[in-house]
Parts: C-alpha cells; sequence; structure tokens
C-alpha cells in the first residue's frame, strides 16, 4: 500500500479552524488571471470521462458524469470495482477504502495528492454488484506558507474546485488471498485509469 504525506480533508480543516476566517479564495488570488482562462483552457481538449480496465476476474471503472463544470456546481466522479469471477463472492483486502483520486490541475501545474488511512480492511465483494465509491475533494498543504500553491489548495479543499483542466489518475489497490496462510497465495492488484474535465468560472456563463 501506499505511504501518504498529505493529511486528509478533514484534517487539513482542523489544523485551519484556528487560523481565523478569510473571504473566499477566487481564482485571481492564487496567481491565476480569469481574464485568460479561456485561452489557456482551450488549449486542452477533454478526452476521457470514462475509464474501464479488467485484470483477471476483476473490473475498475473510473467516471466523471460531465466533461465540462462550473466552479457553483458539484463534480461529480466516482469509482467502481465489480468482480466477476466464477465464484459468488471473494474477499478483497485494502486500506480504507481501495480506490485513490490523485489529480493534477493542468494549467498551473499543480499535484493534488489523495490521502487515506491505512488500516487493513476487508471487503466482500459479490458477483455482478459493483463496489462503488464517490469521490470527495482531499489534499494538503502547509499552514506555514501563503504562496499561490498554497491559496490553491486551501480554496480547493474548503470551498471546490476552481477553473481550470483536471486530469484524475485513479486507481484501485487491494489484494486476495487468505491472510492466515501460505503467503504464496496472495495475489495484489493495482488498477489504473485516466479521466479528465474542465472547470469555467460560473460568472463567465460557461456551458454547463
Amino acid at each position: 500500500m501506499k505511504k501518504f504525506t498529505f493529511v486528509s480533508f478533514m484534517l487539513a480543516v482542523l489544523l485551519l479552524s484556528g487560523c481565523g476566517t478569510t473571504d473566499n479564495t477566487n481564482s485571481k488570488s492564487d496567481g491565476y488571471d480569469v481574464e485568460k482562462s479561456h485561452s489557456k483552457l482551450d488549449e486542452y481538449e477533454v478526452v476521457n470521462t470514462e475509464s474501464e480496465v479488467q485484470d483477471g476476474d476483476f473490473i475498475y471503472r473510473l467516471v466523471t458524469e460531465k466533461s465540462e463544470y462550473t466552479t457553483d456546481e458539484s463534480v461529480n466522479i466516482y469509482a467502481e470495482l465489480e468482480y466477476v469471477g466464477d465464484q459468488k463472492e471473494v474477499m478483497i483486502y485494502h486500506a480504507m477504502s481501495p480506490f485513490y483520486f490523485p489529480m493534477v490541475e493542468k494549467v498551473r501545474n499543480y499535484e493534488i495528492e489523495y490521502a487515506m488511512a491505512e488500516p487493513l480492511v476487508g471487503t466482500t465483494l459479490k458477483k455482478g454488484e459493483p463496489l462503488r465509491h464517490d469521490y470527495t475533494r482531499a489534499g494538503g498543504y502547509s499552514t506555514d506558507k501563503q504562496d499561490d500553491y498554497t491559496k490553491f489548495m486551501k480554496s480547493f479543499v474548503e470551498d471546490g474546485f476552481l477553473e481550470g483542466y483536471y486530469i484524475l489518475n485513479g486507481s484501485a489497490e487491494f489484494f486476495t488471498g487468505d491472510l492466515e496462510g501460505d503467503q504464496g497465495d496472495r495475489k495484489d492488484y493495482n488498477m489504473e485509469g485516466k479521466i479528465d474535465f474542465k472547470v469555467f468560472e460560473a460568472s463567465d456563463g460557461a456551458s454547463q
């Protein structure tokens, strides 16, 4: 399993709760010029709103419900893992969730990591019944810095997606096998998918 250096959404909020209130951060406050935003976004083309891969008896899906959003609406993303093997059900083992949602905002070239607690959790997958997880915003940043990246991440975590072009490099990471048996029985899976989408400033009248 991955080791993480970033705090989760809730931890970030708790760390910042004592720092006082601030005005909502808009796209200009992180060094991003709204006047030039559309020309920059036009340089990018959305390629995949859905991704599906199969590895053995498992199918991993990654989906964004729209190719374009505005900053005043929710960005709806979800992942699914489906067992399609010969058994009625199978047990998989993973961290708090088998799904990871790291992404990058390409206009600014900012990475948005996806943190997760790492207990060992077992989940039973029934054949033909996908396990689904909806994406929730998460990320980390240093409260001691006041650079553009920190302002971007603070606004992203607390308020939502800023205008930009986002590529999400998702994955499903888990293993199967008998925990108390021979280690040779264990099989590791790291199934990867990629989707992309754009977010426009709501006030600019972008099509939804």
